[in-house]
């Protein structure tokens, strides 16, 4: 409508100035003065808010005052500068045009800070980088030069993501936002949007500020707990503002709806990237590779990002051939793993060269090879470590009846002191519930610093029945698994990080008869690499399942558990002899 109308007003303007000159100027004034008003009241029919209807109203006013200035400069360049002008016509006056050459048109320009007209749906803005002047919008100084006045400063606004999103949705990361300097401001602002829905621009050194907008944007901020404390601390209206509070599974359920929307994802990435597509082999490694990110055969991961990066890097195997297969799905993730395996492979080195002392042949007393899983960036990898028991005889009235080398010195986690006494309360619950136990237990995990997690509690409970009763135990099994105080062994994370680490060790080692003992539980998590596979079916490595500690026993020291246990028995019984002798 105001481009039209700005149209029919230059072109009267020229037609009058053509036919009368300047013989007549109160004339073509009068009819442009009729023009103006005409057209204003066109446009002012489509309207009726009251800030709409006042800057229509100042703008006629202005335009009245020299109803011919419009028609004078409305052609001249947005680019004009202070040493070109560009002439058109007879009717430029120099004077004029050094008085407002560039506010002019700039004056009566309209900023749409936004244009969502071609959105279909409610607009969804993530900011990856939330400053203020990015989430809310900032006044840029000296982007335009006035000559004369400042007319121009509503050019110079520019929206940020909470009005780009406005009706619609605004994503934050949490994360990003604490760490800008500006993060304060930012949420006080942001609280506006959400409790008030209005928000005002501004430039914070300057300190110009627009009015009030209407902003009706649903702010989500994503983050991590710490994140998520940091700013209920600091920020007083956090609570309020942000009153639903959802936590997210890295995992979904693996089914086949959520298979099906794997597959939309394959095809919708490959097709925005450019990629090639995916076959239905290469569609299959990696699901199961989400599984084996999951963690189980039952679940998918939820991180979209690392199998992207899988994707694209099996596109870069597949230059010469029109989809992506199986075989280059397996290429990338060896890439993957050959990139990422630094650590691994030097550590892997310590134990070759004896280093690290792991021994894999033969039978030892109270000692036993647990299991770890160590995270690195962008691959995590298993590795066996030595674990030494020795239980000697101590009083009975002593309060040191376990001693958790580890924890002693500060370098092991509540859940491994937690299975620590477990462990006591399971030999105390089996052996000793009607006699004392006058012995004292030392556990410690050789040549590492760090005890984390409990994984380590099955294989730690072995090595003391193993010292215990003098019984030795396999060094070509690893062992892992958690245990309650009933000796039920329990499920544990990374086992395929676990077992495949074994593996590879065994194999560095040249043991042909390794194995690992894990949790009967932890069977549905296995999804071994090919590899592994193919050496438990051709015997050359085993994997025993067990569900509870009498099982594990009966691999570990080939000896029925019945048995295993009487001599326990018999060694409390002989150790409260020992004792007794002593304190005559």
């Amino acid at each position: 409508m105001m481009q039209y109308w700005t149209q029919k007003y230059n072109t009267t303007a020229k037609k009058l100035i053509q036919e009368n000159g300047e013989k007549d100027t109160e004339l073509v004034n009068n009819k442009i003065i009729e023009v103006i008003n005409n057209g204003f009241k066109n446009i002012k029919s489509n309207y009726n808010d009251k800030k709409t209807m006042q800057f229509l109203e100042n703008m006629q006013k202005d335009m009245l005052t020299d109803p011919l200035k419009i028609y004078r400069f409305s052609k001249i360049p947005e680019s004009i500068n202070n040493s070109i002008l560009k002439e058109e016509g007879d009717y430029l006056d120099r004077e004029k045009i050094q008085e407002f050459g560039k506010n002019l048109v700039n004056r009566y320009k309209i900023n749409l800070l936004v244009d969502n007209s071609k959105t279909k749906n409610a607009p969804v803005i993530f900011e990856i980088n939330p400053t203020y002047s990015n989430v809310i919008g900032t006044i840029l100084k000296d982007k335009l030069i006035s000559l004369n006045e400042e007319n121009d400063d509503h050019l110079r606004t520019e929206a940020g993501s909470a009005i780009k999103a406005n009706e619609g949705f605004l994503v934050l990361n949490a994360n990003d936002l604490i760490t800008k300097e500006d993060c304060l401001h930012t949420l006080d602002a942001l609280s506006r949007v959400i409790k008030n829905r209005e928000v005002a621009i501004e430039n914070i050194r300057s300190e110009q500020k627009t009015d009030l907008a209407k902003a009706k944007t649903k702010v989500i901020m994503l983050g991590d707990e710490s994140a998520f404390y940091l700013m209920q601390e600091y920020f007083l209206k956090f609570e309020s503002c942000f009153k639903i509070k959802a936590e997210f599974s890295r995992t979904i359920p693996n089914n086949e709806e959520n298979i099906n929307r794997y597959m939309g994802f394959f095809n919708s990435f490959t097709t925005k990237n450019n990629l090639k597509p995916l076959d239905d082999s290469a569609a299959a490694s990696m699901i199961e590779y989400s599984a084996r990110c999951g963690g189980s055969k039952d679940r998918l991961t939820a991180r979209f990002g690392s199998l992207a990066d899988v994707i694209r890097e099996a596109n870069i195997f597949a230059k010469n051939e029109p989809l992506v297969t199986a075989k280059h799905i397996s290429k990338a993730l060896e890439n993957k793993i050959e990139i990422n395996s630094t650590l691994e492979e030097e550590l892997s080195d310590f134990i070759k060269k004896d280093y690290t002392k792991i021994d894999l042949k033969g039978t030892k007393v109270g000692e036993i090879n647990g299991l770890e899983v160590f995270l690195s960036t962008g691959y995590d990898f298993g590795l066996p470590f030595k674990m030494i028991a020795k239980v000697s005889l101590t009083d009975a009235g002593s309060n040191e009846n376990i001693v958790n080398v580890e924890g002693e010195v500060g370098y092991s986690d509540k859940s491994w002191d937690k299975g620590m006494l477990v462990l006591y309360s399971h030999l105390r619950g089996r052996h000793a519930k009607d006699k004392p136990m006058p012995l004292n237990i030392s556990i410690s995990h050789a040549q590492e610093e760090d005890m984390w997690g409990n994984s380590a509690i099955l294989a730690s409970s072995l090595a003391v029945y193993s010292d215990f009763t003098g019984l030795p135990t396999k060094q070509n099994i690893a062992v892992t698994g958690f245990m309650n105080e009933a000796g039920d062994v329990l499920c544990i994370g990374g086992v395929n990080e676990k077992i495949e680490g074994f593996y590879k060790i065994c194999k560095l080692m040249k043991i042909n008869d390794g194995g690992v003992v894990i949790p009967k539980s932890n069977i549905r998590d296995l999804m071994l690499n090919d590899e592994v596979i193919k050496a438990v079916k051709s015997n050359n490595f085993k994997i025993y399942a067990v569900g509870h500690i009498d099982e594990a026993k009966e691999i570990m020291m080939d000896k029925k558990a019945a048995t295993i246990n009487r001599i326990a028995d018999k060694k409390i019984e002989e150790a409260n002899q020992i004792l007794s002798r002593y304190r005559r």
